[in-house]
């Protein structure tokens, strides 16, 4: 079985390993054929593309997209990637490496549910579901109150293990260990009323506040800023913002050492009219 299209860096190792299991799989199956249903002139461009004799460009992409059966998502990964490949100078590979976190990001994704809807009702219970990524997590109220810092008690440690686990976000392998179900998840712009969400950054807010002074100041980054811009512009920051978000997420989403949890919260508030 061949890997998630997200665990490559490359378009060329995916379309490699991509041909090498169709080959196992399907008698008949070649490069040659390959290059035939994508309407390529050589029959052997495709292994001078993997030979790295010739570039895969953004239209041989789409077409192998297209043949792979790649959903949307994944296409657009893959695209990044082979535009990141294809880059000629310092500023279009950050632009295109950005794109690639970004893709990724949304690869990895998985929408809150309304059943779900207790798990946003608290500031704590996402942070505990990130607890269980780590790799000393224990199903313990004890633990989570320890890491939190006692910003929680234990009765509120105790309910949230028990919600995570009853709504399945965390659960239990064969040799005992908890784990979390999904890396990313996303409370979504139309499942949760905006009450509830005030609420959830509200509370998440308030900690902050009371949180600040005992915080290593070293490991902090506080920032605030204050900026004239047109109206009409708003949109366009916001989707900046966001774009910024999916980064971060794509940048760390594939962490295979996580020893710490942290809150990382970006706000845009238009106090005038």
């Amino acid at each position: 079985m061949i890997e998630t299209i997200s665990n490559y860096s490359k378009a060329t190792d995916f379309l490699k390993d991509w041909i090498e299991f169709k080959k196992s799989k399907r008698a008949g199956f070649s490069m040659r054929r390959l290059c035939s249903l994508l309407e390529l002139k050589s029959p052997n461009y495709l292994a001078l593309i993997l030979d790295g004799k010739r570039a895969l460009t953004i239209d041989i992409g789409l077409r192998l997209a297209k043949q792979m059966s790649l959903s949307k998502t994944e296409a657009d990964y893959f695209i990044s990637l082979i535009e990141a490949e294809n880059s000629l100078s310092d500023r279009d590979q950050e632009i295109h490496e950005k794109k690639v976190l970004r893709s990724r990001r949304h690869l990895k994704t998985e929408f809150v549910e309304e059943s779900q809807i207790k798990f946003v009702a608290e500031w704590y219970h996402m942070v505990v579901r990130e607890l269980a990524l780590l790799p000393e997590f224990e199903f313990s109220p004890r633990y989570v109150v320890k890491k939190l810092n006692q910003r929680i008690s234990i009765e509120e440690a105790e309910a949230s293990l028990q919600l995570l686990k009853n709504q399945g976000l965390i659960a239990q392998s064969e040799d005992g260990s908890w784990f979390s179900t999904d890396k990313v998840l996303d409370t979504g712009d139309t499942v949760f009323d905006r009450e509830l969400m005030e609420q959830h950054h509200a509370a998440t807010l308030r900690m902050w506040s009371e949180s600040l002074s005992t915080l290593n100041p070293k490991e902090q980054q506080l920032g605030l800023l204050h900026i004239p811009i047109a109206t009409e512009k708003i949109p366009e920051l916001r989707d900046r913002i966001r774009r910024f978000q999916d980064e971060l997420i794509g940048w760390l989403v594939e962490e295979k050492n996580p020893d710490r949890v942290v809150q990382v919260g970006t706000y845009l508030i238009p106090f005038d009219k």
